[in-house]
C-alpha cells in the first residue's frame, strides 16, 4: 500500500520547511510520496522544496492556477492508494501516519480517516498518544451544519475522490468541506479517530482568519445551503438558520472565533 502526500504552495516560505520535514520523519518502512505543487510562488518557496537531500518528493506546478486546480494537479499525478493532505503552514504528526499504516486493512469500508488538531505548537510537540483509541463513524447529516474535518492530515481513500473528479474548480475557498458532502452523496463513509493528526498553523494569511473572514463565511453558508437543497431538503431550515448563527459569529473578535470550544461555528 502506498501513501501519496499532496501539498500546495504559494508563497510559503516562512513555514513550508517545518512541513517537508515532517514528511520526513515518516518512518522509511512506509512507502509514501509527497507531491509538492508549485501554485506560483514568487518568494523561496521553491528554491526551499527543491532541496536534493529530500527524499520521495516530486514537484510540480508554475503557474498560479488556484486552490483548487493544484490540488486537482496533485492528485492527477498521485501514485498511491490513499491520499493526506497536508496544507504548507502545517506539520504532520508521524505516529498518525504509522497509526494509518498498521490499522488500514481493517477499515475498508471507510474512504476518509480524519483525527485531531492541535493549534498550538507546545501541545503538539508534546503530544502522548492515549492508550486506548476511540473512534467513531461521522453521522453524514453533521456535514451539512459544518465542517468538522480539518483538511490538514486527513487521509482519503484515492479511488472515492476520483469518483466525484476530485475538487472544484468553481469555487474560491472551502474546497475540503465541499469534498466531504460531495463524498457523503455517494454514501462514502467518513471514521474520526481520537489521536492527533496534525499541528495546524493559524494565521491572518488564512482565508478564515483574514479580513475577509465575512466573506469566507458567507461562500460558506451559501455552500451548505446548495448541498442541503441537493441531498436532505428536509433540513433546509435548520441549517438556515445555523448559518445565519455562523455569520453572525463571524463579526466576534477573532480570539473568540478561533476557540476550539465553537469549532463548528468558524
Amino acid at each position: 500500500m502506498k501513501l501519496s502526500f499532496i501539498t500546495t504552495f504559494y508563497n510559503s516560505s516562512d513555514y513550508i520547511s517545518e512541513c517537508l520535514n515532517s514528511v520526513q520523519e515518516i518512518s522509511s518502512q512506509y512507502n509514501i510520496e509527497h507531491i509538492l505543487v508549485n501554485d506560483g510562488s514568487t518568494d523561496k518557496s521553491l528554491e526551499i522544496v527543491s532541496n536534493p537531500k529530500l527524499k520521495n518528493i516530486m514537484i510540480l506546478g508554475k503557474d498560479h492556477i488556484g486552490r483548487g486546480p493544484a490540488l486537482n494537479l496533485g492528485f492527477e499525478n498521485a501514485t498511491g492508494d490513499y491520499i493526506c493532505i497536508l496544507d504548507s503552514d502545517d506539520i504532520i504528526n508521524p505516529k498518525w501516519i504509522d497509526l494509518f499504516f498498521k490499522n488500514y486493512m481493517e477499515y475498508d469500508h471507510i474512504s476518509v480517516f480524519f483525527g485531531q488538531i492541535a493549534s498550538n505548537l507546545e501541545i503538539f510537540k508534546f503530544y502522548e498518544p492515549p492508550s486506548q483509541i476511540y473512534e467513531s463513524v461521522l453521522n453524514p447529516i453533521k456535514l451539512l451544519f459544518y465542517n468538522p474535518i480539518c483538511h490538514s492530515g486527513t487521509i482519503l481513500r484515492r479511488c472515492s475522490v476520483a469518483k466525484i473528479n476530485g475538487y472544484s474548480t468553481s469555487i474560491k475557498s472551502q474546497f475540503d468541506w465541499d469534498l466531504w458532502l460531495r463524498l457523503s452523496f455517494i454514501n462514502e463513509n467518513f471514521i474520526s479517530i481520537d489521536y492527533l493528526a496534525a499541528f495546524k498553523r493559524l494565521h491572518l494569511n488564512q482565508s478564515f482568519e483574514s479580513r475577509n473572514h465575512f466573506f469566507y463565511t458567507i461562500r460558506g453558508a451559501v455552500l451548505q445551503l446548495k448541498a442541503t437543497m441537493n441531498s436532505k431538503p428536509i433540513y433546509f431550515l435548520p441549517v438556515m438558520i445555523f448559518a445565519i448563527i455562523r455569520i453572525i459569529w463571524s463579526f466576534f473578535p477573532r480570539k473568540l472565533r478561533t476557540s476550539r470550544l465553537l469549532d463548528m461555528l468558524r
